[in-house]
């Protein structure tokens, strides 16, 4: 495999454009952002994405037809420090503190809500958002 910086470089398709068979996602996996030549970060937000579109590649393989390349927009990134703290953007606008940590247990709930449903976001979500 091709790699950079540890990770496997893939086509637009999220294969190993050497191995037509594997798709490489997640943090293992190096997509080019080509507007600096570099590969996008590692976040929960792209992994969740490549995961939906190397799935969709897979059944269109399956089916005999043409893959679809993948394509990403980040919406934003936000980093908890702390409980009440947390700082980031949204899309371009900057958040910081209260706000940001609000957004960031919204991000974290609804995460356990698409992976694990309500008895997962019940058991493990983040609630506390009057401090």
């Amino acid at each position: 495999f091709n790699q950079r910086r540890g990770r496997v470089v893939v086509g637009n398709d999220l294969r190993d454009p050497e191995h037509d068979n594997v798709y490489v996602i997640g943090d293992v996996s190096a997509f080019m952002d080509t507007s600096c030549n570099r590969p996008f970060p590692t976040t929960a937000q792209i992994a969740t994405r490549m995961g939906t579109h190397a799935a969709k590649n897979v059944l269109h393989q399956l089916r005999g037809e043409a893959t679809e390349d993948f394509s990403y927009q980040p919406l934003g990134t936000v980093a908890s420090v702390g409980n009440t703290r947390a700082f980031g953007l949204v899309g371009k606008l900057p958040v910081k503190s209260y706000p940001a940590s609000v957004i960031k247990k919204s991000i974290m709930n609804k995460s356990l809500l698409d992976i694990g449903g309500l008895k997962e976001l019940l058991a493990k979500g983040r609630f506390d958002l009057y401090h």
